[in-house]
C-alpha cells in the first residue's frame, strides 16, 4: 500500500503547476463585448453623426483576409469616411508587427496603424486601429480625412489617428449600452 502512495505523490509531482498564458500586450479588457447581434450602422448615434457632418452609413458585410466580416461605412460632405466593423482574431496579433503602436481606446487595448509617411502625394491622411473586444474578436475602426494630404505630413496623419480615437471611443461606448 505505501508503494503506491508515494507512487501517486511521484507522479502528481510530475505534473507540475498549471502555467497561466502571457499578459497580453494590449493590457486587460474593461469588459468583454458580445458583438454577435451588432446593427454596426447604429454604433455612432444620431448625434453623433450630425457632430460629425455625417451624410448617410451604409452597412458593409465582405472578407477581410480569410474571415468574414461585417460593418458599416459613414461618410461626410467633405468626402471624410469613417467605418467601423468586427473582425475575427485578437488585435493583439498585430502589436508586433513592425511600423505599429500599442494605444488604448475607451479603456481597450489596441493597436494603431497609420503610416509615417501618409498614403501617398494626392491621397488623403488615414488611420485604422484594431481594438480588442473580446477573446476572439476585434473592432476595427478607420478614419479618412477629406482632405488631400500633400504626400505625408505628419501633423495629418496625426489629427487622422485623433479622430479615429475618438470614432472608436463612440464606437465602444454605444456598443457597452
Amino acid at each position: 500500500m505505501s508503494v503506491w502512495v508515494v507512487a501517486v505523490l511521484v507522479l502528481a509531482g510530475c505534473g507540475g503547476a498549471v502555467q497561466e498564458p502571457p499578459p497580453s500586450l494590449l493590457g486587460p479588457r474593461p469588459v468583454d463585448l458580445d458583438l454577435s447581434s451588432v446593427d454596426w450602422c447604429a454604433t455612432l448615434t444620431p448625434e453623433q453623426q450630425r457632430a460629425r457632418g455625417v451624410d448617410y452609413a451604409e452597412p458593409w458585410a465582405g472578407n477581410v483576409g480569410v474571415s468574414r466580416s461585417s460593418g458599416c461605412f459613414w461618410q461626410t460632405v467633405a468626402r471624410t469616411k469613417f467605418a467601423a466593423q468586427v473582425i475575427d482574431g485578437r488585435a493583439e496579433s498585430a502589436a508586433e508587427e513592425r511600423g505599429l503602436r500599442v494605444v488604448s481606446v475607451g479603456g481597450f487595448g489596441a493597436v494603431r496603424a497609420a503610416s509615417t509617411t501618409g498614403n501617398g502625394p494626392g491621397l488623403p491622411p488615414f488611420c485604422q486601429i484594431a481594438i480588442d473586444v473580446n477573446e476572439t474578436q476585434t473592432v476595427r475602426v478607420q478614419h479618412r480625412a477629406g482632405s488631400i494630404d500633400d504626400g505625408g505630413d505628419p501633423v495629418a496623419i496625426e489629427e487622422a489617428c485623433l479622430t479615429a480615437t475618438r470614432f472608436g471611443e463612440d464606437v465602444l461606448g454605444n456598443l457597452r449600452r
